[in-house]
C-alpha cells in the first residue's frame, strides 16, 4: 500500500493546481519534491499493469491500472470536480 501522506509535494500554486484535461473533464496537476518522486517511481515500477485505488478519508475515488513509470511531475484525471478538490486540498495538507 502506498499512502500520499508520506509523499511531499512542492509547495506553491503553481506546481500542484486542478485544470482540465483534453475532454474538458477536471485534472490534478502534480510536482513532487525528489525524494517523493524517487518512492513514486519505484513503486509504480514493481507494480506495472497492477491496479491502483486513490481513496480520500476512506473513501473510493479511482482505480486505474498503472501504464507505466510515474515519477516527479504527473497528472491525475478521471475523476469528479469535487473529488479533485478534496485531493488537491489533501496534497496541499488543508
Amino acid at each position: 500500500m502506498l499512502d500520499y501522506k508520506y509523499f511531499k509535494t512542492h509547495s506553491g500554486k503553481e506546481k500542484n493546481f486542478l485544470s482540465t484535461d483534453e475532454n474538458d473533464r477536471p485534472q490534478i496537476n502534480v510536482e513532487l519534491d525528489s525524494r517523493s518522486s524517487l518512492q513514486l517511481e519505484h513503486f509504480t515500477q514493481k507494480h506495472l499493469k497492477k491496479r491502483v485505488s486513490l481513496y480520500i478519508d476512506n473513501t473510493l475515488i479511482s482505480t486505474a491500472t498503472i501504464q507505466s513509470s510515474i515519477s516527479g511531475k504527473f497528472r491525475i484525471t478521471g475523476i469528479e470536480e469535487k473529488d479533485s478538490e478534496r485531493l488537491l486540498s489533501h496534497l496541499k495538507g488543508k
